[in-house]
């Protein structure tokens, strides 16, 4: 993480920001791990989850894990068209996993063509650790762990507001939507804000846009950035700039191929896509 300075004497501390409340927004491009990053706050500093609200969590789990799977399917058909690979009809027509899915999901998860495209998959992460996790989750009484809850994947609508205490201050975290067509909300709290948290995704190198297939996401995390940082509404506030998913980064980096020549030949992709 590092700080963009404005003006050059300005600085973020949790021990020197005025009290009674500290007001932190979560801002960056969709799929970058705002949501996860809030999550943490509340199991870290917050109440955490309680049984009650992760029961909360067990249909997001489910459809997580189906959607996902079904995605990467046809996301693998479209890199590898001769993918031999006939999902039963029982298995996307639920709503969530039973005792009988988990051994025809793991079949498909562990099939080599739909374990390579899962490298450039947008939600890796999410379903590879779900993926070790499947007799659990079919279970009648499964209640998602805390981990399981960090996991899920949902997209943010609006603003989402999160009070927690840290060092005995009063902290006010806000998540945001990160869409193109959420940004605008940004501006309802910026005058509130004491800094701005913006998170990249450094595996979004090798990802395309959600909303856009043309753009790289990467590419789209430094437009929002540039869009948060010359605006009228941020002109105040100090940004805190987080560079997320090192680990999915690193990962990818070795996946391409497992030889010198091949890591640098990702990197220079990485740098091409910050031009």
């Amino acid at each position: 993480m590092f700080l963009v300075k404005r003006p050059v004497d300005e600085r973020i501390s949790i021990e020197y920001l005025p009290t009674p409340a500290i007001h932190i927004l979560l801002l960056g491009a969709g799929d970058v791990g705002k949501s996860t990053l809030f999550k943490q706050f509340t199991i870290i500093y917050g109440e955490g989850y309680s049984d009650d609200a992760r029961r909360n969590f067990i249909d997001v789990v489910h459809h997580n894990v189906l959607t996902q799977a079904q995605s990467l399917i046809e996301f693998t058909r479209s890199l590898e068209p001769d993918l031999n690979i006939c999902p039963s009809s029982r298995l996307f027509s639920n709503d969530h996993i039973l005792p009988t899915h988990v051994q025809e999901l793991r079949a498909i998860l562990e099939n080599d063509a739909v374990w390579r495209s899962l490298q450039k998959f947008r939600h890796r992460h999410s379903l590879e650790y779900f993926s070790s996790r499947l007799q659990e989750i079919s279970l009648h009484d499964y209640i998602p762990s805390r981990a399981d809850v960090l996991a899920t994947r949902t997209r943010t609508l609006g603003l989402i507001d999160q009070h927690v205490t840290v060092n005995g201050a009063r902290v006010k975290v806000t998540d945001t939507g990160g869409q193109r067509n959420e940004r605008k909300k940004w501006w309802h709290v910026t005058d509130t804000a004491s800094c701005a948290v913006f998170v990249l995704n450094l595996n979004g190198y090798i990802l395309d846009l959600y909303e856009d297939t043309s753009q790289n996401c990467l590419k789209e995390d430094f437009a929002a950035f540039r869009y948060a940082i010359t605006s009228p509404h941020c002109s105040h506030l100090p940004f805190l700039v987080l560079l997320n998913q090192k680990d999915m980064f690193q990962q990818t980096l070795q996946a391409e191929k497992p030889d010198p020549e091949g890591i640098l030949q990702a990197l220079q992709r990485f740098k091409l896509s910050l031009e």
